[in-house]
């Protein structure tokens, strides 16, 4: 069986995500989307409510499970798991550049982890959890952010965000 890790901080889960996570499910049996724990970053959400999304989000598709890890590589997660793939997701040239250097350090890390790359269509070419997020707040963001990710996703957003930003009036 052929195992792919897509891991990532989720923070949201987005179309985007779901994508890759789709592209992923073409070429391997089983996705392994996992959240990578990082003590260092303050995400919107726990992980425990990241972990809950991206199951809502993903509900429908088969063969996708949903982890998390902490204190280790991706790479080390993926041997961990019995998969020899990573995953990632390139939306414009700085992805490309940030990839290229991950993927070497990864191959200095674990030379039998190769990276698999999914490239999203343009209406998703723009799309990152701290997009999402930036989105959140103004009049109307709903309308703006209910195009980039699940419902479940908008819903919790919601409670995050639950009144609009007032913006000053021109005078």
């Amino acid at each position: 069986m052929k195992t792919a890790i897509y891991a990532g901080a989720f923070d949201p889960f987005t179309d985007g995500h779901r994508f890759a996570t789709e592209f992923g499910l073409e070429l391997f049996d089983k996705v392994i989307i996992a959240i990578g724990v990082n003590p260092g970053k303050h995400p919107l959400f726990t992980l425990d409510e990241r972990l809950d999304l991206i199951k809502q989000s993903t509900s429908d598709l088969p063969n996708v499970e949903v982890d998390q890890y902490t204190g280790l590589y991706a790479v080390d997660y993926a041997v961990q798991k019995g998969a020899n793939f990573l995953l990632r997701g390139i939306r414009n040239p700085t992805d490309f550049l940030y990839e290229a250097e991950f993927q070497n350090l990864c191959y200095i890390r674990n030379p039998s982890i190769h990276l698999v790359y999914a490239i999203p269509p343009q209406n998703l070419a723009g799309v990152s959890s701290s997009t999402v997020r930036g989105l959140c707040g103004y009049q109307d963001w709903e309308l703006m952010v209910a195009k980039f990710v699940s419902p479940a996703v908008l819903a919790k957003l919601k409670e995050k965000f639950p009144a609009t930003i007032n913006l000053p009036q021109p005078i």
